[in-house]
């Protein structure tokens, strides 16, 4: 990222009000962009998946859908460490079955997750990426939001 802050101003000794004003708006400016790429998690939005879900996880931290039908969710490769969060949201009518595929393992201190079946209900997984394993570990979730 280029910077705006004018290195050169204020000259020595002989700073003037717009000078500074303009140095500190820019300094401003570019601390809340930096701010809003850390916070903010990058999305991407899936409509209405199918009966077998393959997600792509790129550069997204959190992956948000609808269930509109009985699903296998699957999600292709990663890299290693790579941290998700799936937000999955149940349609109006609810009652959609969702299996997890054979790209996600949950450990054995974790009970089995089993998603919200009601109407407009919400899940939330986590999950970290092992290349070693080629899967995705299910670290937490919680559900019925």
């Amino acid at each position: 990222m280029s910077s705006n802050i004018d290195i050169t101003q204020p000259p020595a000794g002989h700073a003037t009000t717009a000078a500074v004003r303009a140095n500190f708006a820019a300094a401003k400016t570019e601390i809340e962009a930096l701010q809003a790429a850390v916070i903010l998690p990058k999305t991407a939005d899936i409509a209405s998946p199918g009966a077998h879900l393959d997600l792509v996880p790129g550069a997204d931290d959190l992956i948000i859908f609808t269930v509109t039908t009985d699903t296998t969710l699957d999600i292709l490769s990663g890299t290693e460490g790579k941290s998700l969060l799936l937000r999955i949201t149940q349609d109006a009518t609810g009652g959609h079955l969702i299996t997890l595929g054979t790209t996600i393992a949950a450990g054995a201190s974790l009970p089995a997750w089993q998603a919200s079946t009601g109407a407009n209900k919400t899940d939330y997984l986590a999950l970290r990426y092992d290349a070693d394993a080629a899967k995705w570990h299910l670290l937490a979730y919680n559900n019925g939001f």
